[in-house]
């Protein structure tokens, strides 16, 4: 299992969030991008193997290119993380399809657990992603809902 993480500031200023991913991510490797194009290669080069992406969206453009790029995501597990808590940023997001999603305001330590819990689930066998859903797989809790695709969580 692998993080990826995606931030277009360079790492001193996204050095909060970077750390808290990295804490969240534990022994486990992790690689950090600050291009889109490479983030995307990267990302599509990890499809059907266990990976874990997180994105932080530090504004519009940014949100507005992962968007042109959410097909990508659709074998790995993503973590979107938003740069404000206005109704179109999520509405954005919503279409992206993360399978979880934060605030760039969120404690350092909320991040880090995410990771966290998101790597614990995936060593127990449990792949929350959109492909498994939309085979009908099971959530820790039973059935995914509706019609095989989980909501984004907000």
């Amino acid at each position: 299992m692998e993080v990826i993480y995606f931030s277009k500031e360079r790492p001193g200023r996204a050095c909060r969030l970077l750390e808290a991913v990295g804490r969240g991510a534990g022994e486990r490797p992790m690689t950090a991008f600050s291009d889109i194009e490479e983030f995307k290669r990267e990302v599509s080069g990890r499809r059907g193997r266990k990976s874990v992406a997180v994105i932080v969206a530090r504004d519009e453009q940014t949100l507005i290119d992962v968007y042109f790029a959410r097909s990508l995501l659709s074998g790995v597990l993503s973590v979107l993380i938003l740069p404000d808590h206005e109704r179109l940023t999520t509405a954005l997001a919503f279409r992206i399809r993360p399978d979880y999603t934060l605030f760039a305001d969120a404690a350092g330590e909320e991040v880090a657990f995410t990771v966290r819990n998101i790597l614990r689930e995936m060593s127990r066998g449990y792949t929350p992603s959109r492909d498994h859903a939309a085979a009908g797989g099971q959530t820790p809790h039973g059935p995914v809902p509706g019609n095989g695709h989980e909501a984004a969580n907000f």
